[in-house]
Protein backbone atom coordinates (compact mmCIF):
# COMPACT_ATOMS: atom_id res chain seq x y z
CA UNK A 1 0.00 0.00 0.00
CA UNK A 2 1.27 3.47 -0.85
CA UNK A 3 2.29 5.62 2.09
CA UNK A 4 1.01 8.75 0.34
CA UNK A 5 -1.96 10.54 1.85
CA UNK A 6 -4.94 10.81 -0.44
CA UNK A 7 -5.52 14.37 -1.67
CA UNK A 8 -9.15 15.46 -1.51
CA UNK A 9 -9.57 17.92 -4.32
CA UNK A 10 -11.74 20.79 -3.14
CA UNK A 11 -13.14 23.95 -4.70
CA UNK A 12 -15.31 26.74 -3.36
CA UNK A 13 -18.78 27.33 -4.78
CA UNK A 14 -17.64 29.80 -7.47
CA UNK A 15 -13.88 29.19 -7.31
CA UNK A 16 -12.03 29.49 -10.61
CA UNK A 17 -10.07 26.32 -11.48
CA UNK A 18 -7.85 26.87 -14.47
CA UNK A 19 -9.78 29.11 -16.84
CA UNK A 20 -13.22 27.62 -16.14
CA UNK A 21 -15.82 28.55 -13.54
CA UNK A 22 -17.22 25.41 -11.87
CA UNK A 23 -20.88 25.75 -11.01
CA UNK A 24 -22.56 23.90 -8.15
CA UNK A 25 -24.80 21.82 -10.42
CA UNK A 26 -21.78 20.71 -12.46
CA UNK A 27 -20.00 19.44 -9.34
CA UNK A 28 -23.11 17.63 -8.09
CA UNK A 29 -23.41 15.96 -11.49
CA UNK A 30 -19.80 14.81 -11.09
CA UNK A 31 -20.61 13.23 -7.69
CA UNK A 32 -18.91 15.84 -5.53
CA UNK A 33 -20.40 16.70 -2.12
CA UNK A 34 -20.50 20.11 -0.44
CA UNK A 35 -19.44 20.22 3.23
CA UNK A 36 -20.89 23.41 4.73
CA UNK A 37 -18.82 23.34 7.93
CA UNK A 38 -15.57 23.29 5.95
CA UNK A 39 -16.78 25.32 2.97
CA UNK A 40 -15.36 22.90 0.44
CA UNK A 41 -16.34 20.22 -2.01
CA UNK A 42 -14.98 16.68 -1.68
CA UNK A 43 -15.25 13.37 -3.45
CA UNK A 44 -14.10 9.87 -2.60
CA UNK A 45 -14.78 8.44 -6.03
CA UNK A 46 -11.78 8.20 -8.34
CA UNK A 47 -13.94 8.45 -11.46
CA UNK A 48 -15.28 11.77 -10.20
CA UNK A 49 -11.71 13.06 -10.01
CA UNK A 50 -11.03 11.78 -13.51
CA UNK A 51 -14.08 13.63 -14.82
CA UNK A 52 -12.86 16.72 -12.99
CA UNK A 53 -9.63 16.63 -15.02
CA UNK A 54 -10.91 19.15 -17.58
CA UNK A 55 -11.20 21.77 -14.82
CA UNK A 56 -7.65 21.26 -13.46
CA UNK A 57 -4.81 23.54 -14.43
CA UNK A 58 -2.17 21.98 -16.66
CA UNK A 59 0.56 22.30 -14.02
CA UNK A 60 -1.57 20.29 -11.55
CA UNK A 61 -2.21 17.34 -13.90
CA UNK A 62 0.90 15.32 -12.88
CA UNK A 63 0.00 15.59 -9.19
CA UNK A 64 -3.58 14.61 -10.00
CA UNK A 65 -2.38 11.49 -11.85
CA UNK A 66 -0.14 10.50 -8.94
CA UNK A 67 -2.92 10.84 -6.43
CA UNK A 68 -5.48 8.99 -8.54
CA UNK A 69 -3.56 5.76 -8.04
CA UNK A 70 -3.64 6.09 -4.26
CA UNK A 71 -7.23 7.36 -4.23
CA UNK A 72 -8.45 4.40 -6.27
CA UNK A 73 -6.58 1.88 -4.10
CA UNK A 74 -7.78 3.36 -0.81
CA UNK A 75 -11.32 3.72 -2.08
CA UNK A 76 -11.45 0.06 -2.99
CA UNK A 77 -9.81 -1.03 0.25
CA UNK A 78 -12.23 1.08 2.31
CA UNK A 79 -15.23 -0.24 0.35
CA UNK A 80 -14.04 -3.83 0.08
CA UNK A 81 -13.93 -5.73 -3.20
CA UNK A 82 -13.06 -9.25 -2.08
CA UNK A 83 -9.32 -8.54 -2.12
CA UNK A 84 -6.91 -10.98 -0.53
CA UNK A 85 -5.51 -9.16 2.50
CA UNK A 86 -2.53 -10.32 4.50
CA UNK A 87 -0.92 -8.92 7.60
CA UNK A 88 0.60 -5.45 7.28
CA UNK A 89 3.32 -3.92 9.43
CA UNK A 90 2.41 -3.24 13.04
CA UNK A 91 0.04 -6.20 13.21
CA UNK A 92 -2.69 -4.53 11.10
CA UNK A 93 -4.32 -6.10 8.11
CA UNK A 94 -4.00 -4.07 4.93
CA UNK A 95 -7.66 -3.01 5.00
CA UNK A 96 -7.16 -1.85 8.62
CA UNK A 97 -4.04 0.15 7.73
CA UNK A 98 -6.05 2.17 5.21
CA UNK A 99 -8.31 3.57 7.95
CA UNK A 100 -5.78 5.89 9.70
CA UNK A 101 -4.66 7.16 6.29
CA UNK A 102 -8.25 8.01 5.45
CA UNK A 103 -8.88 9.58 8.87
CA UNK A 104 -6.04 12.03 8.32
CA UNK A 105 -8.14 13.52 5.52
CA UNK A 106 -11.73 13.26 6.73
CA UNK A 107 -13.94 12.51 9.71
CA UNK A 108 -15.15 8.93 9.58
CA UNK A 109 -18.06 6.64 10.23
CA UNK A 110 -16.24 3.31 10.53
CA UNK A 111 -19.04 0.82 9.87
CA UNK A 112 -17.07 -2.36 9.24
CA UNK A 113 -18.97 -5.55 9.85
CA UNK A 114 -18.66 -6.80 13.41
CA UNK A 115 -15.46 -8.74 13.99
CA UNK A 116 -13.15 -6.77 11.70
CA UNK A 117 -11.26 -4.95 14.46
CA UNK A 118 -12.77 -1.46 14.59
CA UNK A 119 -11.25 -0.81 18.03
CA UNK A 120 -7.75 -1.54 16.79
CA UNK A 121 -8.27 0.70 13.75
CA UNK A 122 -9.45 3.56 15.99
CA UNK A 123 -6.36 3.22 18.17
CA UNK A 124 -4.21 3.26 15.02
CA UNK A 125 -5.90 6.57 14.15
CA UNK A 126 -4.81 8.00 17.52
CA UNK A 127 -1.23 6.98 16.71
CA UNK A 128 -1.50 8.54 13.23
CA UNK A 129 -3.03 11.88 14.33
CA UNK A 130 -1.07 12.18 17.61
CA UNK A 131 -3.60 14.50 19.30
CA UNK A 132 -2.86 16.11 22.66
CA UNK A 133 -6.14 14.70 24.01
CA UNK A 134 -8.75 12.21 22.91
CA UNK A 135 -12.23 11.48 24.28
CA UNK A 136 -13.55 7.94 23.81
CA UNK A 137 -17.25 7.27 24.45
CA UNK A 138 -18.07 3.60 25.00
CA UNK A 139 -20.81 1.35 26.44
CA UNK A 140 -20.43 0.69 30.16
CA UNK A 141 -19.48 -2.93 29.61
CA UNK A 142 -16.59 -2.03 27.28
CA UNK A 143 -14.66 0.48 29.43
CA UNK A 144 -12.19 -2.12 30.70
CA UNK A 145 -11.94 -3.69 27.26
CA UNK A 146 -10.88 -0.33 25.79
CA UNK A 147 -8.23 0.13 28.48
CA UNK A 148 -6.88 -3.35 27.67
CA UNK A 149 -6.81 -2.65 23.93
CA UNK A 150 -5.11 0.73 24.41
CA UNK A 151 -2.41 -0.87 26.55
CA UNK A 152 -1.90 -3.52 23.88
CA UNK A 153 -2.00 -1.44 20.69
CA UNK A 154 -1.34 2.27 21.37
CA UNK A 155 2.21 3.24 20.45
CA UNK A 156 1.98 7.04 20.78
CA UNK A 157 1.78 7.42 24.56
CA UNK A 158 1.68 11.22 24.77
CA UNK A 159 -2.04 11.51 24.03
CA UNK A 160 -4.18 12.00 27.13
CA UNK A 161 -7.03 9.54 26.63
CA UNK A 162 -10.31 9.97 28.54
CA UNK A 163 -12.80 7.10 28.42
CA UNK A 164 -16.41 7.94 29.31
CA UNK A 165 -19.31 5.44 29.36
CA UNK A 166 -22.47 6.35 27.48
CA UNK A 167 -24.43 6.39 30.74
CA UNK A 168 -22.28 9.25 32.09
CA UNK A 169 -22.05 11.28 28.91
CA UNK A 170 -24.64 13.84 30.04
CA UNK A 171 -22.27 14.90 32.85
CA UNK A 172 -19.56 16.03 30.41
CA UNK A 173 -18.33 19.60 30.04
CA UNK A 174 -19.62 20.31 26.53
CA UNK A 175 -17.64 23.55 26.22
CA UNK A 176 -14.42 21.54 25.68
CA UNK A 177 -13.31 21.30 22.07
CA UNK A 178 -11.43 17.99 22.02
CA UNK A 179 -8.58 17.35 19.60
CA UNK A 180 -10.13 13.99 18.75
CA UNK A 181 -13.31 12.13 19.68
CA UNK A 182 -14.01 8.43 19.14
CA UNK A 183 -17.56 7.20 19.74
CA UNK A 184 -17.91 3.44 20.02
CA UNK A 185 -21.26 1.74 19.29
CA UNK A 186 -22.50 5.05 17.89
CA UNK A 187 -25.92 3.55 17.08
CA UNK A 188 -26.73 4.20 20.76
CA UNK A 189 -27.49 7.74 19.55
CA UNK A 190 -30.10 6.63 16.98
CA UNK A 191 -32.99 8.39 18.77
CA UNK A 192 -32.45 12.17 18.48
CA UNK A 193 -34.92 12.84 21.33
CA UNK A 194 -33.09 10.70 23.91
CA UNK A 195 -30.84 12.27 26.53
CA UNK A 196 -27.76 10.36 25.47
CA UNK A 197 -28.29 11.31 21.81
CA UNK A 198 -28.61 14.99 22.75
CA UNK A 199 -25.45 14.73 24.87
CA UNK A 200 -23.66 13.01 21.99
CA UNK A 201 -24.70 15.77 19.57
CA UNK A 202 -23.34 18.44 21.95
CA UNK A 203 -19.80 17.00 21.90
CA UNK A 204 -17.23 19.24 20.17
CA UNK A 205 -14.16 17.80 18.50
CA UNK A 206 -11.71 18.84 15.80
CA UNK A 207 -11.52 15.26 14.50
CA UNK A 208 -14.48 12.92 14.83
CA UNK A 209 -14.86 9.18 14.41
CA UNK A 210 -17.86 6.94 15.06
CA UNK A 211 -17.61 3.16 15.29
CA UNK A 212 -20.55 0.81 14.78
CA UNK A 213 -21.12 -2.46 13.01
CA UNK A 214 -24.82 -1.63 12.79
CA UNK A 215 -25.28 2.04 11.86
CA UNK A 216 -28.87 1.25 10.84
CA UNK A 217 -30.85 -0.99 13.19
CA UNK A 218 -34.10 -0.94 11.27
CA UNK A 219 -34.71 2.26 9.29
CA UNK A 220 -32.53 4.88 7.53
CA UNK A 221 -33.57 7.76 9.82
CA UNK A 222 -31.60 6.16 12.68
CA UNK A 223 -28.31 7.05 11.02
CA UNK A 224 -29.01 10.80 10.83
CA UNK A 225 -27.86 11.85 14.37
CA UNK A 226 -24.56 10.05 13.75
CA UNK A 227 -23.73 11.44 10.33
CA UNK A 228 -24.91 14.95 11.19
CA UNK A 229 -22.52 14.99 14.16
CA UNK A 230 -19.61 13.71 12.07
CA UNK A 231 -20.11 16.38 9.38
CA UNK A 232 -22.80 18.91 10.42
CA UNK A 233 -25.05 20.01 7.59
CA UNK A 234 -23.65 17.68 4.95
CA UNK A 235 -26.92 15.73 4.72
CA UNK A 236 -29.23 18.71 5.28
CA UNK A 237 -31.75 19.16 8.06
CA UNK A 238 -33.44 16.33 9.94
CA UNK A 239 -36.78 17.00 8.24
CA UNK A 240 -35.18 17.18 4.78
CA UNK A 241 -33.31 13.91 5.39
CA UNK A 242 -36.51 12.25 6.61
CA UNK A 243 -38.44 13.43 3.58
CA UNK A 244 -35.80 12.29 1.10
CA UNK A 245 -34.70 8.95 2.52
CA UNK A 246 -37.40 7.55 4.81
CA UNK A 247 -40.65 8.39 3.02
CA UNK A 248 -41.93 5.06 1.69
CA UNK A 249 -42.24 4.38 -1.99
CA UNK A 250 -45.72 4.80 -3.47
CA UNK A 251 -46.67 1.85 -5.68
CA UNK A 252 -49.77 1.12 -7.68
CA UNK A 253 -51.67 -1.86 -9.04
CA UNK A 254 -54.48 -2.15 -11.58
CA UNK A 255 -58.00 -3.26 -10.62
CA UNK A 256 -61.19 -3.50 -12.62
CA UNK A 257 -62.07 -0.05 -11.25
CA UNK A 258 -58.78 1.58 -12.21
CA UNK A 259 -55.42 2.14 -10.51
CA UNK A 260 -55.05 1.72 -6.73
CA UNK A 261 -52.12 3.26 -4.84
CA UNK A 262 -50.43 2.12 -1.62
CA UNK A 263 -47.27 2.82 0.39
CA UNK A 264 -44.71 0.04 0.29
CA UNK A 265 -43.45 0.28 3.88
CA UNK A 266 -40.59 -2.13 3.17
CA UNK A 267 -39.15 0.11 0.43
CA UNK A 268 -37.96 3.55 1.62
CA UNK A 269 -37.00 5.74 -1.31
CA UNK A 270 -33.58 6.88 -2.53
CA UNK A 271 -31.53 4.35 -0.51
CA UNK A 272 -28.95 3.77 -3.30
CA UNK A 273 -28.35 7.51 -3.42
CA UNK A 274 -27.87 7.68 0.37
CA UNK A 275 -25.51 4.73 0.32
CA UNK A 276 -23.40 6.28 -2.45
CA UNK A 277 -23.23 9.63 -0.71
CA UNK A 278 -22.22 8.04 2.60
CA UNK A 279 -19.44 5.99 1.05
CA UNK A 280 -18.10 8.84 -1.04
CA UNK A 281 -17.88 11.18 1.94
CA UNK A 282 -17.61 9.77 5.47
CA UNK A 283 -18.36 6.05 5.66
CA UNK A 284 -16.01 3.08 5.48
CA UNK A 285 -17.89 -0.22 5.52
CA UNK A 286 -16.45 -3.65 4.75
CA UNK A 287 -17.67 -7.20 5.13
CA UNK A 288 -15.75 -10.14 6.53
CA UNK A 289 -16.17 -12.29 3.44
CA UNK A 290 -14.64 -9.49 1.36
CA UNK A 291 -11.50 -8.64 3.35
CA UNK A 292 -10.98 -11.74 5.48
CA UNK A 293 -11.38 -14.50 2.94
CA UNK A 294 -9.53 -16.83 5.31
CA UNK A 295 -12.19 -16.43 8.04
CA UNK A 296 -14.18 -19.69 8.53
CA UNK A 297 -17.78 -19.81 7.34
CA UNK A 298 -20.87 -19.06 9.43
CA UNK A 299 -23.96 -21.28 9.18
CA UNK A 300 -27.45 -20.57 10.53
CA UNK A 301 -29.67 -23.53 11.43
CA UNK A 302 -33.39 -23.19 12.23
CA UNK A 303 -34.53 -25.65 14.92
CA UNK A 304 -38.30 -26.15 15.31
CA UNK A 305 -39.27 -27.43 18.77
CA UNK A 306 -42.47 -29.29 19.67
CA UNK A 307 -43.62 -27.29 22.70
CA UNK A 308 -47.07 -28.73 23.47
CA UNK A 309 -50.65 -27.43 23.45
CA UNK A 310 -50.29 -24.80 26.19
CA UNK A 311 -47.59 -22.91 24.34
CA UNK A 312 -49.37 -23.29 21.01
CA UNK A 313 -52.55 -21.84 22.53
CA UNK A 314 -50.61 -18.91 23.96
CA UNK A 315 -48.90 -18.36 20.61
CA UNK A 316 -52.28 -18.27 18.87
CA UNK A 317 -53.48 -15.61 21.33
CA UNK A 318 -50.35 -13.58 20.69
CA UNK A 319 -50.83 -13.89 16.92
CA UNK A 320 -54.48 -12.78 17.16
CA UNK A 321 -53.55 -9.78 19.31
CA UNK A 322 -50.78 -8.97 16.86
CA UNK A 323 -53.29 -8.82 14.01
CA UNK A 324 -55.59 -6.55 16.03
CA UNK A 325 -52.75 -4.14 16.88
CA UNK A 326 -52.39 -3.33 13.20
CA UNK A 327 -55.97 -2.06 13.11
CA UNK A 328 -55.64 0.25 16.12
CA UNK A 329 -55.39 3.97 15.39
CA UNK A 330 -55.15 5.10 19.02
CA UNK A 331 -51.46 5.21 20.13
CA UNK A 332 -52.40 4.41 23.74
CA UNK A 333 -54.29 1.29 22.64
CA UNK A 334 -51.33 0.20 20.54
CA UNK A 335 -48.94 0.70 23.46
CA UNK A 336 -51.13 -1.35 25.80
CA UNK A 337 -51.53 -4.13 23.23
CA UNK A 338 -47.79 -4.31 22.61
CA UNK A 339 -47.16 -4.45 26.35
CA UNK A 340 -49.54 -7.41 26.49
CA UNK A 341 -47.65 -9.07 23.63
CA UNK A 342 -44.34 -8.63 25.47
CA UNK A 343 -45.85 -10.11 28.61
CA UNK A 344 -47.26 -13.12 26.75
CA UNK A 345 -43.99 -13.67 24.91
CA UNK A 346 -42.25 -13.73 28.28
CA UNK A 347 -44.72 -16.32 29.53
CA UNK A 348 -44.29 -18.37 26.34
CA UNK A 349 -40.49 -18.29 26.73
CA UNK A 350 -40.78 -19.72 30.24
CA UNK A 351 -43.10 -22.48 29.00
CA UNK A 352 -40.56 -23.32 26.27
CA UNK A 353 -37.71 -23.50 28.78
CA UNK A 354 -37.85 -27.31 29.30
CA UNK A 355 -37.59 -27.85 25.52
CA UNK A 356 -34.71 -25.36 25.30
CA UNK A 357 -32.86 -27.22 28.07
CA UNK A 358 -33.54 -30.58 26.41
CA UNK A 359 -32.09 -29.26 23.13
CA UNK A 360 -28.99 -27.99 24.96
CA UNK A 361 -28.48 -31.37 26.64
CA UNK A 362 -28.44 -33.07 23.25
CA UNK A 363 -26.23 -30.38 21.75
CA UNK A 364 -23.62 -30.61 24.52
CA UNK A 365 -23.45 -34.37 24.08
CA UNK A 366 -22.63 -33.79 20.42
CA UNK A 367 -20.19 -30.89 20.82
CA UNK A 368 -17.20 -31.24 23.11
CA UNK A 369 -16.33 -27.55 22.78
CA UNK A 370 -17.43 -24.19 24.26
CA UNK A 371 -20.97 -22.98 23.49
CA UNK A 372 -22.62 -19.56 23.89
CA UNK A 373 -26.36 -19.46 24.61
CA UNK A 374 -28.12 -16.14 23.98
CA UNK A 375 -31.42 -15.19 25.64
CA UNK A 376 -33.34 -12.09 26.70
CA UNK A 377 -35.35 -12.50 29.91
CA UNK A 378 -33.47 -12.81 33.20
CA UNK A 379 -35.54 -15.76 34.44
CA UNK A 380 -34.98 -17.61 31.16
CA UNK A 381 -31.23 -17.06 31.53
CA UNK A 382 -31.43 -18.25 35.14
CA UNK A 383 -33.47 -21.31 34.13
CA UNK A 384 -30.93 -22.37 31.50
CA UNK A 385 -28.00 -21.69 33.83
CA UNK A 386 -29.49 -23.62 36.76
CA UNK A 387 -30.40 -26.59 34.58
CA UNK A 388 -26.93 -26.88 33.03
CA UNK A 389 -25.28 -26.46 36.42
CA UNK A 390 -27.43 -29.28 37.84
CA UNK A 391 -26.16 -31.61 35.08
CA UNK A 392 -22.55 -30.95 36.06
CA UNK A 393 -21.80 -28.72 33.07
CA UNK A 394 -19.16 -26.06 33.60
CA UNK A 395 -21.38 -23.01 32.97
CA UNK A 396 -21.50 -19.30 33.78
CA UNK A 397 -23.93 -16.51 32.99
CA UNK A 398 -23.74 -12.79 32.22
CA UNK A 399 -26.50 -10.21 31.88
CA UNK A 400 -27.40 -6.65 32.80
CA UNK A 401 -27.51 -7.50 36.49
CA UNK A 402 -23.71 -7.86 36.51
CA UNK A 403 -21.41 -4.87 36.93
CA UNK A 404 -19.38 -3.98 33.79
CA UNK A 405 -16.07 -5.09 35.32
CA UNK A 406 -17.66 -8.39 36.39
CA UNK A 407 -18.88 -9.00 32.83
CA UNK A 408 -15.42 -8.25 31.47
CA UNK A 409 -13.93 -10.80 33.88
CA UNK A 410 -16.52 -13.41 32.82
CA UNK A 411 -15.55 -12.89 29.17
CA UNK A 412 -11.85 -13.26 29.98
CA UNK A 413 -12.49 -16.51 31.86
CA UNK A 414 -14.60 -17.91 29.03
CA UNK A 415 -11.94 -17.03 26.47
CA UNK A 416 -9.37 -18.82 28.63
CA UNK A 417 -11.47 -21.99 28.72
CA UNK A 418 -12.57 -21.82 32.36
CA UNK A 419 -16.20 -22.60 31.43
CA UNK A 420 -17.69 -24.74 28.66
CA UNK A 421 -20.98 -22.83 28.36
CA UNK A 422 -21.74 -19.12 28.68
CA UNK A 423 -25.39 -18.10 29.00
CA UNK A 424 -25.72 -14.38 28.23
CA UNK A 425 -28.11 -11.67 27.18
CA UNK A 426 -27.35 -9.89 23.94
CA UNK A 427 -28.07 -6.56 25.65
CA UNK A 428 -25.18 -7.16 28.07
CA UNK A 429 -22.62 -8.89 25.82
CA UNK A 430 -24.01 -8.38 22.33
CA UNK A 431 -21.53 -5.65 21.35
CA UNK A 432 -17.82 -5.02 21.64
CA UNK A 433 -16.71 -8.33 23.17
CA UNK A 434 -14.89 -11.31 21.68
CA UNK A 435 -16.11 -14.85 22.31
CA UNK A 436 -14.04 -16.71 19.73
CA UNK A 437 -13.31 -19.52 22.21
CA UNK A 438 -16.69 -20.86 21.06
CA UNK A 439 -17.76 -21.74 17.53
CA UNK A 440 -21.35 -22.76 18.41
CA UNK A 441 -24.08 -20.31 19.44
CA UNK A 442 -27.72 -20.93 20.38
CA UNK A 443 -30.34 -18.18 20.16
CA UNK A 444 -32.94 -19.36 22.65
CA UNK A 445 -35.05 -16.20 22.22
CA UNK A 446 -35.48 -13.87 19.23
CA UNK A 447 -34.98 -10.12 19.22
CA UNK A 448 -37.26 -7.67 17.39
CA UNK A 449 -34.18 -6.16 15.75
CA UNK A 450 -32.16 -8.14 13.16
CA UNK A 451 -28.99 -6.18 13.95
CA UNK A 452 -29.04 -7.45 17.55
CA UNK A 453 -29.14 -11.04 16.35
CA UNK A 454 -26.26 -10.46 13.93
CA UNK A 455 -24.26 -8.76 16.68
CA UNK A 456 -24.78 -11.76 18.93
CA UNK A 457 -23.63 -14.12 16.17
CA UNK A 458 -20.57 -12.07 15.41
CA UNK A 459 -19.25 -12.12 18.96
CA UNK A 460 -18.03 -15.55 17.80
CA UNK A 461 -17.55 -14.97 14.06
CA UNK A 462 -14.73 -12.43 14.05
CA UNK A 463 -10.96 -12.05 13.82
CA UNK A 464 -9.34 -14.81 15.86
CA UNK A 465 -11.97 -17.47 15.06
CA UNK A 466 -10.29 -20.63 13.77
CA UNK A 467 -13.33 -22.86 13.19
CA UNK A 468 -16.60 -22.61 11.21
CA UNK A 469 -19.33 -21.02 13.32
CA UNK A 470 -22.76 -22.65 13.67
CA UNK A 471 -25.72 -20.65 15.00
CA UNK A 472 -28.93 -22.40 16.08
CA UNK A 473 -32.21 -20.44 16.10
CA UNK A 474 -34.81 -22.09 18.36
CA UNK A 475 -38.40 -21.54 17.15
CA UNK A 476 -41.79 -23.23 17.50
CA UNK A 477 -44.35 -24.15 14.81
CA UNK A 478 -47.18 -21.69 14.26
CA UNK A 479 -45.80 -19.28 16.86
CA UNK A 480 -45.43 -15.54 16.92
CA UNK A 481 -41.78 -16.16 16.02
CA UNK A 482 -43.00 -16.34 12.43
CA UNK A 483 -44.58 -12.88 12.76
CA UNK A 484 -41.38 -11.52 14.26
CA UNK A 485 -39.48 -13.15 11.40
CA UNK A 486 -41.61 -11.24 8.90
CA UNK A 487 -40.79 -7.94 10.62
CA UNK A 488 -37.10 -8.82 10.78
CA UNK A 489 -37.15 -9.71 7.09
CA UNK A 490 -38.60 -6.31 6.13
CA UNK A 491 -36.13 -4.45 8.34
CA UNK A 492 -33.22 -6.52 7.05
CA UNK A 493 -34.12 -5.66 3.45
CA UNK A 494 -33.71 -1.96 4.27
CA UNK A 495 -30.43 -2.58 6.12
CA UNK A 496 -29.05 -4.75 3.32
CA UNK A 497 -29.97 -2.24 0.61
CA UNK A 498 -28.28 0.57 2.51
CA UNK A 499 -25.16 -1.32 3.64
CA UNK A 500 -24.47 -3.77 0.77
CA UNK A 501 -22.21 -2.27 -1.82
CA UNK A 502 -20.11 -3.23 -4.79
CA UNK A 503 -17.28 -1.08 -6.12
CA UNK A 504 -17.37 -0.64 -9.84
Amino acid sequence: MSNEITVYWSVDHWNMVGDTYVRRNELVALFWTWIPARKLWITRYSRSVERFRKYVRAEDIPRLDEQLVTLDHNYRMSNATALETGEASGGLYEYQAVTPVEFMNRNLLLADEMGLGKTIQAIACIDAIKPDNCLIVVPNALVLNWYDELAKWQTYKHTMVYIVPWSQLFKMDFSINWDMIIVDEAHYAKNPDSRRSKSFSALQGKRRMCLTGTPVLGKPLEIYPIINWIEPGMFGSYSAFKERYTRTEVKRYRTRYGWKYYNDNSAPINLPELQRKLRETIMISRKKNEVLTQLPAKTRTLVTMDVGKDVQKLDREIAELWDRVRTYSNPHEKMQARASIFEMRHKAALLKLPKINAFLDELLEEYDEPVVVWAHHHDVIDGIYNHLKSTGTSVWKADGRDAPDARAQIVRQFQCGVHKVLVASWQALGVGVTLTAASVAVLAELSWTPAELVQAEDRLHRIGQEYPVTVYYLTTPGSVDKRIGEILSDKQKVIDELMNFEVE
